[in-house]
């Protein structure tokens, strides 16, 4: 496969996660969150690809597809990293969104970045998006 064609089927994924898992480090920690009672978190390679291929998978049984623009609206942590991650698996286009934000910014963002989807928790949900779901 010549270089063209060959970075066609790669993404940001495979060098963030796959590579990484290839090469034996899978059961390594990369990602170490703190919350905000102290309470830590620890992800490895292994399982952030695994995190990143079941919101790849489903995204796509949503019916999205690779180019689609999926905004996402989480706290830091693992799941926004591996969501992200997920998304950009998918081919799909990463917009990430300040957990901070309320309605009006959403309903503009979502409007001029011409979403298919937000990836949100209920909390988030009810105070910014619902507000403004048509």
């Amino acid at each position: 496969m010549g270089g063209m064609e060959r970075a066609r089927h790669h993404n940001i994924a495979d060098h963030v996660l796959d590579a990484h898992v290839r090469a034996g480090r899978g059961a390594e920690v990369v990602l170490r969150s703190v919350a905000a009672d102290g309470a830590v978190t620890e992800r490895t390679f292994d399982d952030l690809t695994f995190d990143a291929a079941r919101v790849a998978s489903a995204l796509g049984s949503l019916g999205l597809t690779a180019g689609d623009r999926v905004f996402v609206m989480l706290g830091r942590g693992a799941t926004m990293h591996a969501t992200l991650l997920g998304i950009l698996r998918a081919g799909m286009v990463a917009a990430p969104l300040f957990a901070a934000f309320g309605p009006e910014p959403v309903r503009q963002r979502l409007e001029l970045g011409a979403s298919r989807a937000i990836v949100t928790t209920p909390a988030l949900y009810r105070r910014s998006v619902e507000p403004i779901r048509r």
